[in-house]
């Protein structure tokens, strides 16, 4: 739910949506509600294979965060780092894309949860299973601090033993 009460829903799908895309497609799907219900817009996101949002998040200016994996290759040079590369991508209200940005490795990087820090920015947990990401050796768990133009102001591996809660959801680091 939006700061104004307005809904986000994503889903995820293999299939066409009716006028959005006329082929099939492993894309995001976003639909905008009003309080009541009624739709005020719906948009595609995602390119020429596989496009996963696993998060989204409200932001205070009525847009929203969303996070996820793509192993697109035709967005913004997207997927140049390995198989699926991380991804977020804040909204505006309108459902307009201001920025988006990929993280990744040699290998599969995905983000899996995101939240506002108290300063503002977003704090965004990765998994990655890249071995040339610093301080990883092949599968690992990342903290990252993104600010609010989207870029990466802080980034840190959390070790073996480190867990951090966000709501109900504990993450885990393993090696």
């Amino acid at each position: 739910e939006l700061y104004n009460g307005d809904i986000i829903a994503i889903a995820n799908t293999e299939s066409k949506f009716e006028g959005l895309t006329d082929d099939l497609c492993h894309d995001v799907i976003i639909v905008k509600y009003d309080k009541n219900g009624n739709e005020k817009w719906k948009k595609r996101w995602g390119g020429n294979e596989i496009d996963i949002f696993t998060s989204i998040m409200a932001t205070k200016d009525n847009g929203f965060i969303a996070i996820g994996y793509t192993d697109s290759t035709d967005i913004l040079k997207f997927n140049e780092n390995g198989k699926y590369d991380a991804v977020i991508v804040k909204y505006n209200e309108s459902g307009n894309v201001e920025w988006q940005k990929n993280w990744g490795g040699n290998d599969n990087d995905k983000f899996i949860s995101v939240d506002y820090t108290k300063e503002g920015t977003y704090k965004v947990f990765a998994i990655t299973y890249s071995s040339n990401i610093d301080g990883i050796d092949g599968l690992g768990v990342l903290e990252i601090i993104f600010d609010k133009n989207g870029n990466i102001s802080s980034q840190r591996v959390m070790n073996n033993n480190e867990k951090r809660e966000r709501g109900n959801i504990i993450l885990e680091g393993e090696s």
